[in-house]
């Protein structure tokens, strides 16, 4: 496995994850839960936090290889409409059955950069770097890691040589979602709410927030590479207000 390229800004991790079951679905898509052919960047972010999670460490994604893009599987799945209300699951009239169209028996490797937010330094990013390594070293989880959905339940672990990514797939996808950016907006339909702190003063206000997405126009793996545009998560630190 060819060995990723130096940061100056933060700190290059490569992770190993791979599950029976991996469902990353398309938002344009809207009767079905369709699963986009390989993971997404959001998807593999998502992921990261399940192992470790903190505010002020930034997952930016530079590549996703495919080992094994796997193949696919038709479900019937029971989802909510809506938020849960008073009465249970199995009685709400939100309850929906949805036909999800799932990948089956993937393996994938995730090339990252781990930065600081809030302005901190690179030393900052090399501690969260560091923490995250030893976690995924030792079996650490902050919660049980998935594959795009939490039924899809994922392995984590650090890459080795051994693995290499399959250089013979290679697959146009399209536009990809590549996350969504929370914007500040009183009219947001987020509700606000106030932190209080063990005194119970008040610690302010959280803005309503409203989300925006972010989408890979030509996305393509390329000798078994999907490679993540970087500007996008410039994109969504400014949309966020953060730097």
């Amino acid at each position: 496995m060819p060995s990723p390229p130096p940061s100056l800004d933060g700190l290059d991790v490569m992770v190993r994850t791979w599950g029976p079951l991996a469902l990353f679905t398309r938002p344009d898509l809207r009767v079905q839960r369709v699963s986009y052919p390989v993971m997404t960047p959001s998807a593999a972010s998502g992921l990261l936090s399940c192992v470790y999670w903190k505010p002020e460490a930034e997952y930016r994604i530079q590549r996703i290889g495919v080992v094994r893009p796997g193949g696919t599987l038709q479900l019937m799945r029971n989802e909510l409409g809506d938020r849960q209300g008073e009465q249970p699951p199995a009685e709400s009239p939100m309850r929906q059955q949805r036909n999800s169209v799932m990948l089956t028996d993937v393996e994938y490797l995730i090339h990252l950069r781990v930065f600081a937010r809030f302005g901190r330094g690179n030393a900052e990013a090399m501690k969260h770097a560091n923490i995250l390594r030893e976690r995924l070293e030792r079996g650490q989880r902050f919660r049980t890691p998935y594959l795009g959905t939490r039924e899809c339940l994922a392995n984590v672990e650090l890459a080795t040589a051994d693995t290499q990514p399959d250089t013979s797939f290679n697959l146009q996808v399209g536009t990809m979602l590549f996350g969504n950016a929370y914007v500040p907006d009183p009219n947001g339909p987020v509700a606000a709410k106030q932190h209080r702190d063990r005194q119970g003063k008040s610690q302010g206000v959280v803005k309503r927030l409203t989300p925006f997405s972010l989408y890979i126009q030509d996305a393509q793996v390329r000798d078994g590479w999907l490679t993540v545009p970087q500007d996008l998560y410039r994109r969504m630190n400014l949309l966020e207000g953060r730097r």
